[in-house]
């Protein structure tokens, strides 16, 4: 989400300043301690439309404001990004590389003292819970975000420009490339002893271009990952290549069911973590139009669409049921009192109606 916030309020140029005081508050909320405790928690991964809405409060912690149309295909952009990352990733351990080349990045990105404590304090969380992990249990994890995204299948023209993506929205996996530090390349089947001593080498056709790794990827802050995935892929890439291209998501068969009233506690309570990080009201709020045709959504004045091609207009978050208080309390003090309509003299009670 960060790498394209920046490229697109790079490419309309916002000032500096906005734009800095954007990344550094997104990131400063997204990392706050008590949000960063709560996902590191040990739990069932949250439902689609949870996670949707905590991007989409996200994306609001800052000044910046997006519209419906907007946060949609921002929100889109970022699945499937996440999901080619995890699909391309050579070895299931792969997947902590990856997560240290976005914290690297957000290190480098922010400005503020605070922020930068933050990535520093996330980047301690991520060694401790998972650095000695093995490679079965990177693989489970795998597994569990592959089926998140299983049936999501949106086209991005970014990734169909690059041949890593199909025209029906599904990625292709690469035959090529550098295979994992320690694994030798694959064409070759030694035979071995009952004493391990080798007896002869057979060889056959892999079916693609593979090369050795240079070096093991680094879990060192700051270090050489030894992979690219990770990086900003936005930072040199034009508007109209990073746009969703008409999202063909295929349901599956079965639905599966949520408990509604657990996923809105659920809700509500990353509402809460999200919003313990809280930016002061600023009057200097913009609107960001994030693609090219955001401004179909916004409203016409006197006659024409506004022409501020820096600005772009969110809806505020729905469903929630901390907001729906407070409105319904705001409703409540601006209803009008009951009061009493003096009659004309002389007017009787049956033609109240027609004196109204």
């Amino acid at each position: 989400m960060i790498y394209i916030l920046d490229q697109r309020l790079t490419a309309q140029q916002i000032p500096k300043e906005k734009a800095q005081k954007v990344v550094n508050d997104i990131v400063g909320t997204m990392l706050n301690a008590r949000f960063a405790e709560e996902l590191f928690r040990p739990q069932e991964i949250y439902a689609k439309p949870i996670v949707k809405q905590a991007f989409e409060k996200l994306a609001h912690a800052s000044i910046m404001r997006l519209n419906a149309s907007s946060m949609d295909k921002l929100y889109d952009l970022i699945t499937m990004a996440f999901k080619y990352q995890v699909i391309a990733c050579p070895r299931p351990s792969d997947l902590l590389l990856v997560t240290l080349n976005h914290l690297d990045a957000l290190r480098a990105m922010v400005s503020s003292f605070p922020a930068a404590n933050q990535v520093d304090n996330i980047y301690r969380l991520l060694m401790k819970n998972y650095a000695t992990m093995n490679e079965s249990e990177f693989q489970f994890i795998r597994y569990t975000l592959l089926n998140f995204f299983q049936d999501v299948h949106i086209r991005v023209s970014m990734f169909l420009r690059d041949k890593c993506q199909n025209p029906n929205g599904q990625f292709v996996v690469p035959l090529s490339g550098s295979v994992p530090s320690g694994t030798d390349i694959p064409g070759s089947i030694r035979l071995f002893s009952r004493n391990g001593d080798i007896l002869g080498v057979k060889h056959f056709h892999n079916g693609g271009q593979y090369r050795a790794a240079s070096k093991a990827g680094s879990l060192e802050s700051g270090g050489d990952r030894g992979t690219k995935l990770g990086t900003n892929m936005y930072s040199a890439t034009k508007s109209d290549e990073i746009t969703p291209q008409s999202p063909q998501k295929t349901e599956s068969p079965t639905k599966t069911v949520v408990n509604e009233c657990l996923a809105k506690e659920e809700l509500n309570f990353l509402a809460q973590l999200i919003g313990g990080s809280k930016v002061a009201p600023q009057k200097a709020e913009f609107r960001l139009n994030l693609f090219d045709f955001s401004c179909m959504d916004e409203p016409l004045v006197d006659g024409r669409r506004e022409s501020n091609d820096n600005v772009l207009k969110l809806s505020a978050l729905e469903n929630n049921e901390e907001l729906s208080r407070i409105m319904s309390e705001m409703d409540a003090a601006n209803e009008p009192k009951d009061c009493k309509v003096d009659e004309p003299d002389g007017v009787e009670p049956e033609d109240r109606k027609s004196v109204v």
